[in-house]
Parts: structure tokens; C-alpha cells; sequence
């Protein structure tokens, strides 16, 4: 499986406490899913935040974050 074990040591240990998350294999890497939805996740080098609509504009004007498409679904990917 393609993904970065410090990105995901990263997030397993910001999500440890929070209720309702889980962590499930997906697109190469981990994603972590809050109530059976994707929150966030790693691949290579590479964290991704779901933000939602609202937040999209305002977190695409940070550095290296991009739009990424799976699904037909869009996410934030940041370098």
C-alpha cells in the first residue's frame, strides 16, 4: 500500500481522541472517516481534507493545496 507512515502517525495521533472517527484503507493509503464519511486522509506525501463547498475557496489559497478528484468527488489534497 502507497502511502506515507508519518503523514498517517500525524493524524492517527490528532484523531485518537475525537469520537465517531474511524480508519479504513482506501485509494492506496488511509483515510479517516467521521460518522462512515471521509474527513481526511494520506497517500504519498500527501495529506487530504474533505473542507465541503463553503470552505473550498478559502482552503484552496494555502500552499501546495489542490483539488483532488475520486469518484467523481472532490477533496483537498496539500503537499
Amino acid at each position: 500500500m502507497a502511502y506515507d507512515s508519518h503523514l498517517a502517525e500525524f493524524l492517527e495521533g490528532a484523531l485518537a481522541d475525537r469520537p465517531g472517527i474511524t480508519k479504513k484503507a482506501m485509494f492506496g493509503g488511509f483515510c479517516w472517516m467521521l460518522n462512515g464519511n471521509m474527513l481526511c486522509g494520506v497517500e504519498v506525501g500527501r495529506f487530504m481534507f474533505r473542507v465541503g463547498k463553503d470552505l473550498e475557496a478559502e482552503a484552496l489559497t494555502r500552499s501546495g493545496a489542490e483539488i483532488v478528484a475520486f469518484n467523481g468527488r472532490h477533496h483537498l489534497g496539500r503537499r
